[in-house]
């Protein structure tokens, strides 16, 4: 996994289906914006805050999915 602060309030996540996995989440349950997945992604925001510093100022989030082969 790979946590990268682009600006003040971009950050890009990249991850693998095998990391979804780890977590307990199937790529069909993440791309339906479950709670699980939603909970996945605010692990990592706060990973981003305490390891990037990063402040979404409680703002709400846009997620964009890019699958790669």
């Amino acid at each position: 996994m790979k946590i990268e602060l682009l600006n003040d309030n971009k950050l890009k996540i990249t991850f693998t289906h095998l990391e979804l996995s780890d977590n307990h989440i199937s790529l069909h349950s993440f791309l339906s914006d479950t709670n699980s997945s939603n909970n996945f992604i605010n692990a990592l925001i706060e990973i981003a805050k305490n390891k990037l510093n990063f402040n979404n100022q409680n703002l709400p989030i846009k997620s964009e999915i890019y699958f790669l082969n």
